[in-house]
């Protein structure tokens, strides 16, 4: 819009037509490419940082997706662990009642045999008459 005005020869705006008749035609040109070029470099700044921002959202998705993995082997190794621990405590809690089991079982074994050597001393100790 602004090369149309100047090709055309027209001024800018109605506010600059005051300055204009101290200044030439030469400095408003040079005036209009300066300020052209201030507005290609910003231009080229944001389209900059307008790829760097994309860039960063996709490396921050692709860590987002690399951790969403990472989690999601971390349960399921989680779910084995503790589908491993419930087998193993009841393996453990039959075992403990088993080896309870055998320990009164043993004690009842002591019991006989110790009652069978006091019935024996008992015995001895008074004969039948």
């Amino acid at each position: 819009m602004v090369r149309r005005r100047l090709q055309e020869g027209q001024d800018l705006n109605n506010d600059n037509k005051n300055n204009a008749s101290d200044k030439t035609k030469e400095e408003q040109v040079r005036e209009l490419l300066d300020e052209e070029k201030q507005h290609e470099g910003l231009a080229q700044e944001l389209l900059r940082l307008t790829g760097s921002l994309k860039q960063n959202f996709t490396t921050a998705g692709s860590v987002l997706k690399e951790d969403n993995a990472a989690l999601d082997v971390m349960h399921r190794i989680a779910s084995s662990n503790k589908e491993n621990l419930v087998r193993e405590s009841g393996r453990l809690e039959h075992h403990a009642y088993k080896s309870c089991f055998n320990f009164m079982m043993i004690l009842i074994v002591i019991f006989v045999i110790w009652s069978f050597i006091a019935m024996i001393v008992v015995m001895r100790v008074f004969p039948k008459v």
